[in-house]
């Protein structure tokens, strides 16, 4: 009887908490991407999510398990193809770029075919990031394969996913539509195998730097991303979206149309991603 008693007083409990939620509206977010947020913002976040991007080169295993008890999972940010001069590996690694990144000028593209590249990316930078407790890896600048596409240049970024999956850390691909559709096409099995999800920016709002602000996407570019995203959809993968600086009506509008495609969306206030 005290058995029966107390799993009853577990089911009231889920009960009172989910309703709880519901009603303060405090129920889990999808998706938040928060790669420019610093520290002591991120261990005070006010909403829960289920998937959360973050940069946690300054966040240690104790601040991650802080973090996992309000979100899912934890992917942690990796940029694959580029090298920032912040990054304090950048006096290492800086003969091996090889050409200036539009729009962000502290940063330059680095050829991943390099060998001490691709080691110090999986067994220093990633095991570095599944010690400290995340889930998955966030990988960003596969569009390095959009500004040098020989072949090496496309078998070392497989290599890395394999290398990953190793390692069992799940990875979101950021972008890198050149190389996914290629990889889709010529080993849909593998691919699938290897790549959790892709995210992909600005599918409805563009933004225009020079401006500081969000315009709206070209039809040309929204119709390519909706081909491309809807193909991926097709072979079974998870389809993300980040959209920078939507106003209220753009917001719904977006909202109500990644709804409808089953795509998840993070509605970015800023193009940093400092802030929720």
């Amino acid at each position: 009887m005290k058995k029966w008693l107390g799993l009853f007083g577990i089911i009231l409990l889920g009960v009172a908490l989910f309703f709880c939620f519901q009603v303060s509206g405090k129920k889990p977010s999808d998706y938040g991407v928060f790669i420019g947020m610093e520290k002591k913002d991120l261990l005070q976040l006010s909403k829960s999510y289920q998937t959360l991007v973050l940069d946690v080169t300054y966040l240690d295993k104790t601040d991650i398990k802080q973090l996992h008890f309000r979100s899912r999972q934890i992917f942690a940010y990796l940029n694959i193809g580029a090298l920032e001069t912040s990054n304090s590996f950048y006096q290492d690694f800086k003969d091996l770029t090889f050409k200036p990144y539009d729009n962000w000028p502290d940063e330059s593209w680095i050829h991943v075919t390099d060998s001490a590249w691709q080691d110090f990316l999986v067994h220093q930078l990633a095991q570095s990031l599944k010690d400290k407790g995340v889930d998955g890896l966030f990988l960003d600048n596969f569009d390095v394969y959009d500004h040098d596409q020989r072949p090496e240049v496309y078998a070392s970024l497989v290599q890395l996913l394999k290398e990953f999956q190793t390692m069992n850390l799940p990875v979101i691909i950021n972008g890198g539509s050149t190389f996914v559709s290629q990889f889709l096409a010529e080993d849909p099995q593998l691919a699938r195998q290897l790549i959790y999800a892709v995210n992909q920016e600005s599918v409805f709002l563009a933004y225009d730097f020079d401006a500081g602000k969000p315009v709206q996407q070209t039809a040309e570019a929204e119709d390519f991303y909706l081909d491309y995203l809807n193909n991926l959809s097709q072979t079974g993968l998870q389809v993300f979206l980040i959209e920078y600086g939507a106003d209220s009506h753009q917001a719904h509008q977006i909202s109500k149309q990644c709804q409808d495609l089953n795509y998840t969306l993070y509605l970015a206030p800023s193009i940093l991603l400092d802030r929720e």
